[in-house]
């Protein structure tokens, strides 16, 4: 059996909660994301291994960058959860923090040839990421669409602090 390597965006300095201040919400950055990956995350990674990359909400814009930025990364498969490219429309607030995150004209034709397998999840009733705009990225990337009902955003606030479907998926893959 082969070894499998699984990151996620929880490597990342944790967006702040809202209303914690502004100068809180300036260090979340794509730069500074960007030096988090490449200072502790990116050395840490065997080619050899199958890669494996899990996004939550910003996070997967972040996985984006990262794979734009590493040409040569391929990954074995990729899963998305509550995704988005562009402006919510939601709240001011996380508008400010993801500012320097949003990208829509990533070259997904390459893009799509390094993600491996993807996978998106999303809920019907998000109060931040609105269903069209969930679809919309995973039509960009290519993912299977999975509806999660009653599901919000699928964090720790939506009682997911453990995620059995997204456990499930990633365990049914290898």
């Amino acid at each position: 059996t082969s070894k499998v390597t699984i990151f996620s965006n929880r490597f990342c300095p944790l967006i702040p909660k809202l209303g914690e201040g502004k100068a809180h919400a300036e260090e979340q950055t794509l730069d500074n994301w960007m030096k988090t990956f490449e200072t502790e995350v990116y050395p840490q990674i065997d080619t050899a291994e199958r890669l494996v990359f899990v996004g939550h909400s910003l996070g997967n814009l972040y996985i984006l960058h990262i794979m734009e930025k590493y040409p040569t990364m391929l990954l074995d498969s990729s899963f998305f959860v509550a995704p988005f490219l562009r402006y919510l429309g939601t709240d001011w607030r996380i508008e400010e923090v993801n500012e320097t995150f949003y990208k829509t004209d990533f070259d997904f034709a390459d893009l799509n040839t390094r993600l491996g397998r993807t996978y998106g999840l999303y809920g019907d009733n998000d109060p931040y990421v609105p269903v069209d705009i969930a679809l919309e990225f995973m039509q960009k990337v290519r993912a299977s669409a999975i509806e999660n009902r009653g599901a919000g955003h699928m964090n720790d606030e939506s009682g997911f602090g453990d995620f059995p479907l997204l456990y499930e998926l990633c365990r049914t893959r290898y």
